[in-house]
């Protein structure tokens, strides 16, 4: 289906950067230093609305607290903070600069979800199907 309508103008979005950093449940104390009193963690018992969700974020665009479970992203951009989820995040972001690493199966970031929560950067590699197809060469 072509994206034109009579009298409508196409636009793209520009590029931007963001930083961000994902949850894995155990860096609190990292996210903490990024987002200050803005993220938190959530104690168990205090987990009723989404039993998954362990940590929270005050989101910028709205002031709310945002549930946040393991492998979504807190992103900071000029809009300020929001929770990603991990798949979106890889769809529209990859990493920039020095030390940035994406594995071969096509993930950015050091820890995402899909399969399962998991690093690409360990000695057993990424479980993903993508990652046993790809040319370890690159």
């Amino acid at each position: 289906m072509p994206l034109s309508f009579e009298g409508a103008i196409r636009y793209r979005m520009r590029p931007a950067d963001v930083l961000a950093v994902q949850w894995t449940g155990d860096n609190a104390a990292q996210l903490r230093a990024f987002a200050g009193d803005r993220f938190d963690t959530i104690d168990p018992e205090d987990r009723t609305e989404d039993p998954a969700a362990t940590a929270q974020l005050r989101e910028s665009t709205h002031n709310t607290w945002r549930p946040v479970t393991p492998g979504m992203w807190i992103v900071k951009s000029t809009a300020g903070f929001a929770v990603w989820q991990d798949e979106l995040f890889n769809n529209w972001y990859e990493p920039v600069g020095v030390g940035a690493q994406k594995c071969r199966c096509g993930h950015s970031g050091l820890v995402h979800t899909v399969p399962t929560p998991h690093s690409c950067f360990t000695p057993d590699g990424c479980p993903c199907e993508a990652f046993a197809s790809a040319d370890p060469a690159e």
